[in-house]
């Protein structure tokens, strides 16, 4: 073997497995391989300064020395050569891999899935992505015009009530942002409209005139009440019907074309098939107050026509579609409470406390 040959064979063993030389490694093996020419015994001695200028003045710097000059140039060569090598490679292997079947899909699936991403983003249901201009008009005067001012100062206050914490918004007052809410563990409101900021459902007030009431048949609670109140505005009451089309699947323009919103409610308790008469309702005929300061009002005393605040929560449920599938997502209100404002030709009876409250407890 030549010289020149077992000083290359170093530097091929210390290449990585594509044939590339590391640079540092290059910079290594060239001084070691050239010292060896000027200096044979540097492995044994120590070389002093003497020493190595003599040998400089002899030999040349190792730099200039014509047998390491040549094994740079040789090491040169052979790096362009396989980085030469190592790009045609790499391209030829990418250009291979695009070309195959399996990275088109997967090119196709992964623009796919930003689409869905940014779908999901922008295509988040609110109260204002479904009503974007909602109404001004709260009341209208003919619906009002027979009361006294009083009362009709009342009805506006209550129209345009809005409570940010106690998250108590008038029908026609909704919170724009508000939307479905999100899963928790104590705490799962996907199913009820929500502020998103505290994932609490909205409390919503509605005043109007009682159209119809079911609340007991043949004299015995039912399992499952109802009760429409027509809005004091016409607008309102279309915006309603829109808002809850909108937030339906499939969306629709009318599911309530009557115009009155209609809350239910399941009167049988959790774990029991025995229902219980609704009694959420309060006589606010003289002031409007906190539920405790109220009287209570019994919900079969409540008539057509009476002037009413209905409390309740928008909430969405599944049903079947016509394939039997439970596909469709429908909106609706769920009662919570009912107080009465004006009752028309109704006696001026005043009604005791419920019996869960003790008047004058004190321990």
């Amino acid at each position: 073997m030549s010289q020149t040959e077992s000083a290359a064979s170093p530097d091929k063993r210390s290449g990585n497995s594509e044939g590339t030389l590391d640079a540092s490694s290059t910079e290594d093996h060239t001084l070691i391989l050239a010292l060896p020419a000027t200096q044979p015994q540097l492995s044994t001695t120590m070389t002093t300064e003497a020493q190595t200028e003599d040998s400089v003045k002899q030999n040349g710097p190792v730099g200039t020395d014509p047998y390491s000059h040549h094994l740079e140039s040789h090491l040169d060569s052979q790096r362009l050569a396989n980085d030469a090598t190592c790009n045609t490679s790499t391209k030829h292997a990418n250009t291979t891999n695009d070309n195959t079947p399996g990275n088109e899909k997967r090119r196709h699936l992964s623009t796919i899935n930003v689409k869905k991403t940014n779908e999901g983003n922008s295509g988040i249901l609110t109260v204002q992505s479904v009503v974007p201009h909602p109404t001004g008009i709260l009341i209208d005067d003919k619906q009002v015009a027979h009361y006294d001012q009083q009362l009709r100062d009342r009805l506006q206050k209550l129209s345009e009530y809005v409570n940010k914490e106690a998250n108590i918004y008038a029908l026609g007052k909704l919170l724009p942002t508000a939307t479905w809410g999100t899963f928790q563990p104590l705490a799962d409101r996907r199913d009820q409209l929500c502020n998103p900021s505290t994932n609490e459902p909205l409390i919503v007030w509605t005043v109007g005139h009682i159209t119809t009431t079911w609340f007991t048949r043949n004299g015995e609670p039912e399992k499952q009440v109802s009760i429409c109140v027509i809005p004091l505005s016409q607008s309102l009451a279309d915006q309603y019907n829109k808002l809850v089309g909108g937030l339906s699947l499939p969306q629709a323009d009318a599911l309530q074309p009557l115009g009155a919103v209609r809350a239910i409610k399941w009167q049988s308790e959790k774990g029991s098939t025995e229902p219980t008469l609704f009694d959420e309702v309060y006589n606010a005929r003289e002031v409007f107050a906190n539920k405790k300061d109220m009287l209570y009002y019994p919900v079969t005393d409540l008539k057509k026509n009476d002037l009413a605040l209905m409390e309740g929560k928008i909430t969405k449920y599944r049903s079947k579609d016509s394939d039997n599938k439970w596909s469709l997502q429908r909106v609706q209100m769920e009662l919570t409470a009912i107080l009465l404002l004006h009752c028309n030709e109704c006696e001026q009876t005043e009604y005791a406390l419920n019996s869960r409250e003790i008047t004058g407890l004190h321990i």
